[in-house]
């Protein structure tokens, strides 16, 4: 399926430092998610940036292909309080 990057995503990637593969490498993490909040599908990865191992996510919606819309690290225990709460979904 092809995968796409949004407006947005790329402006993110640019002003977070983000490596420009780094997006898609996270989407193809096995841990996904539903954020019943936004209304997106979430994709989780643990991984090294900026020197030190965090949870980057990546949100993303699916139809005819992926659009990628947006990316950024995770905070501590982040994910797990929006497991926690319900927010987040397993996919």
């Amino acid at each position: 399926m092809q995968i796409r990057y949004s407006k947005h995503l790329v402006l993110r990637i640019k002003m977070r430092g983000i490596p420009y593969e780094l997006p898609r490498i996270v989407f193809k993490s096995p841990k996904h998610f539903y954020d019943n909040e936004t209304d997106l599908n979430i994709a989780v990865l643990k991984t090294d940036f900026l020197g030190k191992r965090k949870n980057i996510m990546v949100a993303y919606r699916k139809n005819h292909y992926v659009l990628l819309i947006t990316v950024h690290p995770l905070k501590e225990n982040q994910l797990e309080n929006r497991v926690k709460t319900g927010r987040w979904e397993e996919l």
